[in-house]
């Protein structure tokens, strides 16, 4: 049988206590955080160099009020990049 590995195509060099991460699509990643953050990422697909294309961008971020989603009834505020 074939092996299944996990393969690093691109990293976020922020440093977060990224507790949850989901897969939107092939270019877009949302991430949920320690502190009760939401951010969105985004590979830049278009960049001239390899090393760039590997960098993950931050494209949104929220903060949802020091309760997380659907906790204390405060709204979520944006903040796009």
């Amino acid at each position: 049988p074939e092996e299944e590995r996990l393969e690093l195509r691109a990293a976020d060099a922020n440093t977060n206590w990224t507790t949850a991460v989901e897969m939107v699509d092939d270019e877009t990643f949302v991430a949920g955080e320690n502190s009760y953050n939401v951010y969105v990422l985004r590979k830049n697909g278009d960049a001239a160099t390899e090393e760039e294309r590997a960098r993950l961008e931050v494209v949104g971020e929220y903060h949802t009020g020091g309760c997380g989603v659907g906790g204390c009834g405060i709204g979520i505020g944006w903040w796009g990049v």
